[in-house]
């Protein structure tokens, strides 16, 4: 008899579990869509994840449903993450690759018994990455740390450490900062249910207005915007972080296939056709894939709180940048082969921009300037915003390929950034690029942290010839 009470509680539980679940299903497919304007909001996918968007921010979490809310918690990447190979060619020496470290004013290091140094002056600016310190080869522990605005409302300070033991047998390191930002925290929200349409109020942006539900348009394509850029953020985070390729300037690239071969003696991946374009990437290293390395992750040990006010601060720091007065002891990579000009002429260099398929050469306007990127609205009457560029090559601080391979993405300065924020760029508008006085065909973007993605479907090839073509 307990037995037979103990299956029908079972079953009963099972169905519970499963009305449930299907509930759940029901209520994200009945919510899911965009809220907000096209540059601001808050997109609800039915798969339980969300999209929190607008301008230089884009944050992904999940979402799910309690007895009378609806509760957000976006992806946090690790505050620090260490990556290692044991790199033949430096010898007993370490080198190190600082990565996102120029985001953090108050990030530091301890090398074993050394004193704590912070990773850049507090005054840093102009920066020239990658970011790349050598020493001698390290003994003991290795400590990062931060101390950053524990709300960012208001002036409390929290500090944080986490210490790392690294193996000897490696030399050569990646390490990355993941700045906090108030974006990260977890909000609650609620849909109202309005004449004009639902409206998502959240405990934390647009508390007053909320986010009105936008109508799908066949004709706007945000919508399948967003699904894209999801399903690309999805793929890339499905791929293990647990290890890093990237050539010897530390850009990172995809995981080598079939058409690499892995050299014991050198440690790294060989494309097989790594003889066939030397002179190419002699002018184009940053973004040289034809020899990786494998940098595998290292967790960390300990996980303590820090404050720079307890512990002696070495008076010099691991890189020294400025602008104007003082720039001339500023920190420049210094890792690149160095190209002979007077030898360039003779040197192999990638087609002009005429001969790339995918991108179209037109007569510029007379008022506008010869270089520099443009901002186009498609709706308008006069198409061009403005004669004046949305911001030139002195704005930039990079520009390569990215991962998902069919789109250039361009690292702006801060006063790069602040030109765009100036501007009204919407993602219904388009950018274009002038060079050598050419007007070169417009191509959607995106605005993601402190980068903008130019969304033209560029093929691998295109993009390198792009991007060697900017650079000359």
């Amino acid at each position: 008899m307990k037995t037979l009470k103990a299956i029908c509680l079972l079953l009963l539980l099972v169905k519970f579990s499963l009305a449930q679940t299907m509930d759940d299903k029901h209520k994200l497919k009945k919510v899911s869509g965009c809220y907000g304007s096209t540059t601001e909001g808050i997109c609800l996918f039915d798969d339980g994840k969300f999209l929190l968007y607008g301008y230089a921010t884009a944050v992904f979490g999940k979402y799910s449903f309690e007895k009378d809310y609806m509760s957000f918690v976006p992806d946090v990447p690790p505050l620090f993450e260490v990556y290692a190979i044991a790199n033949k060619s430096i010898g007993d020496s370490t080198r190190t690759n600082f990565r996102g470290f120029d985001r953090g004013r108050n990030t530091f290091v301890k090398f074993g018994d050394r004193d704590v140094a912070r990773v850049f002056n507090i005054d840093a600016n102009c920066f020239d990455s990658p970011f790349v310190y050598q020493t001698t080869k390290l003994k003991g522990k290795t400590i990062l740390s931060n101390y950053v605005e524990a709300n960012f409302s208001s002036d409390d300070k929290i500090g944080v450490s986490w210490e790392y033991d690294l193996p000897t047998t490696y030399n050569d390191f990646i390490f990355i900062y993941n700045a906090p930002s108030r974006y990260e925290d977890k909000f609650e929200a609620i849909i109202e249910q309005a004449k004009e349409g639902d409206i998502l109020r959240t405990s934390s942006y647009a508390r007053e207005k909320g986010f009105a539900k936008r109508a799908i348009d066949p004709n706007d394509k945000n919508w399948e915007e967003m699904l894209d850029f999801k399903k690309q953020y999805d793929s890339n985070k499905a791929i293990t972080d647990e290890v890093i390729y990237a050539n010897k300037h530390y850009s990172a690239f995809s995981a080598p296939k079939e058409d690499y071969v892995f050299d014991n003696k050198t440690n790294q991946f060989v494309s097989k056709t790594a003889n066939e374009n030397e002179a190419y990437y002699l002018h184009n290293q940053y973004n040289d894939g034809r020899y990786l390395r494998k940098y595998v992750k290292i967790e960390p040990q300990l996980k303590t709180g820090f404050n720079p006010n307890s512990v002696k601060i070495s008076p010099t720091t691991i890189f020294y940048t400025v602008c104007g007065e003082g720039s001339g002891n500023s920190y420049h990579y210094n890792g690149y082969t160095k190209v002979e000009t007077a030898k360039t002429s003779a040197v192999e260099v990638a087609p002009m921009l005429q001969t790339i398929p995918n991108i179209v050469i037109e007569k510029p306007a007379e008022t506008m300037l010869s270089d520099g990127f443009y901002l186009i609205k498609p709706n308008s009457k006069d198409s061009i915003a403005s004669s004046v560029p949305l911001f030139k090559q002195s704005d930039i601080k990079s520009i390569a390929e990215t991962k998902a391979k069919n789109e250039v993405s361009i690292l702006l300065t801060d006063s790069g950034l602040n030109k765009l924020k100036r501007s009204d760029a919407t993602s219904a508008d388009k950018i274009f690029l002038m060079l050598d006085g050419k007007k070169i065909a417009e191509a959607n973007f995106k605005i993601i942290d402190q980068s903008l993605l130019l969304l033209g479907d560029f093929t691998t090839k295109e993009i390198q010839e792009f991007i060697n073509q900017f650079k000359k």
